[in-house]
């Protein structure tokens, strides 16, 4: 049976260094800085592999951009930005039109 429980790096070190030839040294030392780099990236909430909506409010699409919320709505007045509407909901933007948006403007400002 496996145990659940990782070995602590600093263990792993010591046993490799005693056992692995000098040449695979390097090696050894970055697969277990990798692994404990890696666990310590999921353990802090890094590496969630959450899907992300597609449809974002304008905070969201003005972050997304790292502009203001007055500048995208004068963006989306202009037509320059395209946004969905449901009856008299709020704007929502959609991430790949956004995308779209800054590939088009790159270079022009």
């Amino acid at each position: 049976m496996k145990s659940s429980v990782k070995p602590d790096p600093r263990d792993s070190w010591t046993a490799i260094t005693a056992a692995t030839p000098r040449d695979g040294l390097l090696k050894a030392f970055c697969d277990i800085l990798a692994e404990a780099f890696v666990t310590r990236l999921e353990r802090d909430g890094w590496l969630r592999h959450e899907a992300q909506p597609r449809l974002m409010n304008q905070r969201e699409a003005a972050d997304y951009l790292g502009r203001s919320v007055r500048w995208l709505r004068e963006e989306t007045g202009a037509g320059r930005i395209e946004c969905v509407r449901e009856g008299k909901s709020r704007p929502r933007y959609d991430r790949e039109s956004l995308d779209r948006y800054v590939e088009q403007r790159n270079g022009r400002d």
